[in-house]
């Protein structure tokens, strides 16, 4: 009797420790990362930018822009030029002259806030579309990722030559890139890009 007490409890402390190890491993694996080898892809951006149609889209409607702009500039610049004419008609000085000589100063201030407004819209068009088409990359980027395998696509900052100039940062420039070396096999700009312009329509994003 004593044998079989000393049996039933040598099983359950068995029992015990195997139900304990399970436990514990499945505690301690589910906080593990899989191990799986990840799949890395590169791109060099500055390729890929210059390369997509949609960014050319996007300029050419800013140039469309800073062309009406500058039409608009360059006709209050001749209505300014012409009070010239105007000053010979009158004498120096005179009500008439004075009066003039007001109304032109109010079209210089005119002028110049149009140039400034100009300068700034310019920059800000050129922002968001700049915007639009990088966030078009990631998602373009994403879609082919998934359709791949690929884990990571990451701009290879190794692509980029660094500036010979003196004046430059050289220690800077080099502590932001964060790619030494990437083997070619793994470039896919040029799939990007065929793959970005391929679905590029321009009529459904006027």
């Amino acid at each position: 009797m004593q044998k079989i007490k000393l049996k039933s409890y040598s099983s359950f402390v068995l029992v015990l420790l195997v139900v304990s190890a399970v436990a514990w491993k499945t505690e301690a694996t589910k906080w593990l990362v899989p191990s799986n080898p990840t799949v890395t892809v590169t791109i060099n951006f500055e390729t890929l930018f210059a390369s997509l149609e949609e960014r050319v889209f996007e300029e050419s409607k800013v140039q469309a822009i800073i062309e009406d702009m500058n039409a608009e500039i360059e006709q209050r610049r001749q209505e300014i030029t012409e009070y010239e004419q105007e000053f010979e008609l009158y004498e120096a000085g005179s009500p008439k002259w004075q009066e003039l000589l007001q109304d032109q100063q109010l079209k210089v201030l005119e002028y110049q806030a149009q140039v400034e407004y100009s300068k700034s819209r310019k920059a800000r068009e050129l922002s968001k579309g700049t915007r639009r088409v990088y966030m078009n990359i990631r998602e373009s980027a994403a879609k082919l990722a998934g359709q791949n395998g690929w884990d990571y696509v990451v701009v290879n900052d190794a692509a980029i030559t660094l500036p010979e100039a003196d004046n430059v940062d050289i220690g800077l420039e080099i502590s932001s890139r964060r790619i030494l070396y990437a083997n070619d096999a793994l470039d896919v700009t040029d799939l990007l890009i065929s793959y970005m312009n391929g679905n590029f329509d321009e009529m459904a994003v006027r």
